[in-house]
């Protein structure tokens, strides 16, 4: 096509900051625009749920239609039979060589090659490169956070560490070479999500770097989102989901998301956590596949993707019965007085979460 262009697809994974990086690109769209990089709004506002919509048949998927408020099958075939012409003239109409695109979903959802290759066959109509961007954190501390992640989104059930090696959501080399199948071990770019990792410790430096641009000036920088619920509050959570869904007729249900903002409201702590043995035993299922990236993609490491893990001995049993009423009577005052600036509970509350 010789444009000149460039894609940068940031697939996540999940559990890496990915909501926080969202909200910067969606933010600042005109400074990113001033500096030749384009974040599109076809694929979504913010997470650009647009690209595994058309990449994957259409299935029983509500929580990613509803991400573009697509609700019925004839809506969602629509939108697909669209997205290739208007993403492309959106790119055509912004003349910026760079065009940054995120979304977790790319990651955990398209697991096969022809789902990879539909929306590969787009994007390389459209610009002369195109790049994959993956951040990649340790197994035994991506398990605790994405179980927060499904409480929040609905799910009753209690935790549950992985169970086999060849899971791939926690099998980044099978997820790496997927994707390195398909456009090329050296257009795939794997970082490590850590602070001590990021350039300039920084994730917002270090995924501009991941892309070999310069941050422009002037960029809002927003809170972190997605934060993770307390280890209280997520039991609470999960036994309220079975009383108050997610969804009902197959729309989102408002009191549900009320109250995860509220419980969100009152900060992560007391961490929920895993025991040492749970954390040693993830660890050393994925240390074969984490071995395989770290030799691919981090030679320098000696085949050692992440640091030993670290966790307590022990971890505190789940909340019983009085504290989940303390909590709900909590929850009960917090939701009839309006949120005060500050931190944590006891009345005062931080700004809620997206």
């Amino acid at each position: 096509m010789a444009n000149g262009r460039t894609v940068y697809l940031h697939i996540g994974t999940e559990k890496t900051g990915t909501t926080t990086l969202q909200a910067m690109f969606a933010t600042n769209r005109r400074v990113l625009a001033k500096a030749g990089i384009l974040y599109p709004t076809t694929p979504g506002k913010a997470n650009h749920a647009g690209l595994p919509i058309y990449a994957l048949p259409v299935a029983n998927r509500p929580d990613l239609y509803s991400m573009l408020q697509l609700s019925t099958p004839a809506e969602i075939e629509d939108y697909r039979s669209r997205f290739p012409q208007e993403f492309a003239a959106e790119l055509d109409r912004s003349g910026c060589p760079h065009v940054v695109m995120s979304s977790e979903h790319l990651s955990s959802r398209l697991r096969h090659g022809p789902a990879i290759r539909r929306l590969l066959d787009v994007l390389k109509t459209c610009a002369d490169a195109v790049k994959v961007i993956v951040y990649l954190r340790p197994q035994h501390e991506l398990a605790p956070s994405s179980y927060s992640t499904s409480v929040k989104s609905g799910s009753t059930k209690p935790f549950r560490p992985p169970e086999s090696a060849e899971d791939y959501f926690y099998n980044y080399d099978l997820l790496t070479r997927n994707w390195e199948s398909q456009v090329g071990r050296e257009n795939v770019v794997a970082r490590i999500f850590s602070r001590n990792s990021f350039k300039d410790n920084s994730l917002i430096a270090d995924i501009f770097d991941a892309m070999s641009l310069t941050v422009p000036a002037g960029l809002v920088i927003p809170d972190d989102k997605n934060t993770a619920l307390a280890a209280d509050a997520l039991e609470f959570m999960r036994l309220a989901n079975a009383i108050l869904p997610r969804r009902l007729g197959g729309r989102i249900n408002p009191d549900h998301i009320a109250l995860v903002r509220l419980l969100t409201r009152m900060g992560p702590t007391p961490k929920f956590e895993i025991d040492r043995e749970t954390a040693h035993a993830i660890e050393n299922m994925f240390l074969d596949s984490n071995r395989a990236v770290a030799e691919r993609y981090f030679p320098a490491m000696n085949g050692r993707l992440f640091p030993p893990a670290k966790a307590a001995e022990t971890v505190p049993e789940l909340p019983s019965s009085e504290a989940l009423v303390r909590l709900a009577i909590e929850i009960w005052r917090s939701a009839r007085l309006p949120p005060k600036p500050g931190a944590g509970r006891s009345g005062v509350h931080a700004p809620a979460s997206a």
